[in-house]
């Protein structure tokens, strides 16, 4: 088994035609939605393979997206919090400034974190960055795993 890796150094020639963009923006944006995951676990390989962009032009582009995404994504939930509820139909009380609040702990390293992180994608050597996404697609990968086992739990004891 042959696997085809991209080289930043010598890359295929882009495609990025609207078309393309647009389907990888289109499956990434259904994929995170449908699984409640980051966009970039999507769009960073599709980007590679389909679009044939360099692997740390697919990570800052998806950076960047994020940007526009997270806070589209943000405005919605903030406005739907109040209608939450639980598994019983209670609601959970959640608001949109505990959410605000929130976030603006979180923000300032979040910030820090992802400047750090950036600055290492354009200076670790190509394959341990290879590596450090393989690595997370593959938590994400058992995580969904971990969830999947405690929905057939859950399903199985409702069945019951």
């Amino acid at each position: 088994l042959h696997i085809k890796r991209l080289n930043d150094a010598h890359p295929q020639a882009p495609q990025l035609s609207f078309p393309l963009i647009s389907f990888v923006g289109a499956v990434t944006g259904f994929i995170a939605g449908l699984l409640g995951i980051g966009g970039g676990l999507v769009a960073v390989p599709l980007l590679q393979r389909i679009c044939r962009l360099p692997l740390r032009q697919c990570i800052a582009s998806t950076a960047a997206m994020m940007c526009v995404t997270a806070t589209v994504g943000s405005i919605v939930k903030c406005s739907t919090l109040h209608t939450l509820t639980d598994a019983s139909g209670q609601s959970l009380n959640l608001s949109a400034v505990d959410a605000l609040r929130l976030a603006a702990v979180l923000a300032p390293t979040a910030m820090l974190g992802g400047l750090f992180g950036a600055k290492l994608t354009h200076k670790l050597p190509l394959p341990i960055v290879r590596t450090a996404f393989i690595l997370l697609m593959f938590w994400a990968c058992i995580d969904m795993l971990e969830l999947s086992s405690l929905a057939v739990k859950l399903f199985g004891h409702a069945r019951q």
